[in-house]
């Protein structure tokens, strides 16, 4: 009986705290101001950004919103930790991070083997990392041949990064 209690409970407090998220969502969404104490709150904004993905999942309208990036703390947008775990989440995010971490050759290099969209983080990488074989063949594995097309010129057209492609998605490949 105590354990049923307990579940209750526990179950009680979840929906509390999905209810609580949401209701910040709709604020977000409203052009509310937020408490500074959830603005500066990582695991909180991260936990936003899952609720709005779950919620809008199978709607054309999900997007990163202006508001939810204006409502992250700047900081976090150069935080590798909370950047990480937010390009997981979605990597529509990537595109609203810091310059630094953009041009970070080893966070990018994680990014790409933690998302499932690597040719979206590949077409927002600056040229120098377009031209970086280890980067273009990361994209690569994660996604194919299909964004080999946001490398540059030269990897374009580089043996390793051709046989690459081939190998991920060669049935695909069209000469």
């Amino acid at each position: 009986d105590k354990i049923r209690e307990l579940e209750d409970e526990i179950r009680r407090l979840k929906e509390e705290h999905e209810n609580f998220v949401l209701e910040t969502i709709r604020k977000i969404e409203g052009d509310e101001e937020l408490p500074d104490r959830l603005r500066y709150d990582k695991e909180f904004m991260l936990e936003v950004l899952k609720q709005r993905l779950h919620h809008h999942k199978y709607s054309w309208q999900f997007y990163i919103p202006a508001e939810f990036i204006i409502y992250v703390s700047n900081s976090f947008k150069d935080d590798t930790d909370f950047a990480l775990k937010a390009v997981k989440i979605y990597y529509g995010v990537f595109s609203h991070l810091s310059c630094r971490l953009k041009n970070d050759k080893e966070f990018v290099l994680k990014v790409l083997r933690r998302t499932s969209n690597t040719g979206g983080i590949l077409r927002q990488l600056p040229d120098k990392l377009k031209d970086d074989k280890d980067v273009v063949i990361e994209a690569i594995r994660g996604e194919g041949y299909a964004f080999l097309s946001y490398a540059s010129d030269r990897l374009q057209a580089d043996k390793d990064v051709v046989v690459e492609a081939v190998k991920r998605d060669g049935e695909k490949l069209e000469f």
